[in-house]
């Protein structure tokens, strides 16, 4: 992801003990036109932040965090995690990669809601299959994103909207929430 989850000047996240910089994160400091040279300070300076911010958290913690057993899925063996890893990957290659439609689009979108009703009700006690809950949810938003950009821009090209359209787009992105869906906002 490019620039895509919205921080603070701290790197925090709309989400608790959720931190994010460099690449990965939504400042604002530089709007959509990031040079190279600006990425590498800018993730100097943030990674450093966002490194004592997140120190200052987990020293004001009382309890170390513990996964509970009680809900751990017995039926994890039947889960192939690896095979839906890979499946993925190749999903978001072919439906959701440099070329995408609205056929596709749809396609990858019936796919990843799929192998989320398997996987992202789980709880998993494993790093591996935590992995994979967020790189379905990660899936999830760039597929609905790029089908709601109706027009090719930057990294984005859609083949049914070959054409940048700056009546509607130009200087706004997309913000993408669990519960709200997409919407467009201003840079």
């Amino acid at each position: 992801m490019i620039g895509g989850i919205k921080t603070n000047m701290k790197g925090e996240t709309g989400i608790i003990n959720l931190y994010a910089c460099g690449e990965t994160a939504c400042l604002g400091l530089h709007g959509a036109n990031r040079l190279a040279s600006n990425s590498l300070l800018e993730g100097l300076v943030f990674g450093y932040r966002v490194g004592i911010c997140a120190g200052e958290s987990v020293a004001k913690r009382k309890k170390a965090f513990k996964i509970s057993n009680k809900f751990k899925d017995e039926k994890l063996k039947e889960l192939d995690m690896e095979d839906i890893r890979k499946s993925l990957k190749s999903l978001m290659t072919r439906f959701v990669g440099i070329e995408r439609d609205r056929e596709t689009l749809l396609e990858a979108r019936k796919e990843i809601v799929f192998w989320s009703s398997y996987v992202l009700r789980r709880i998993f006690s494993t790093p591996e299959g935590w992995e994979l809950q967020n790189m379905l949810t990660v899936a999830k938003i760039i597929q609905e994103s790029a089908l709601f950009r109706k027009e090719s821009r930057g990294g984005h090209y859609r083949k049914d909207y070959p054409a940048e359209n700056d009546i509607k787009w130009s200087g706004k992105h997309i913000e993408f929430s669990i519960k709200d869906g997409c919407r467009v906002g201003r840079i």
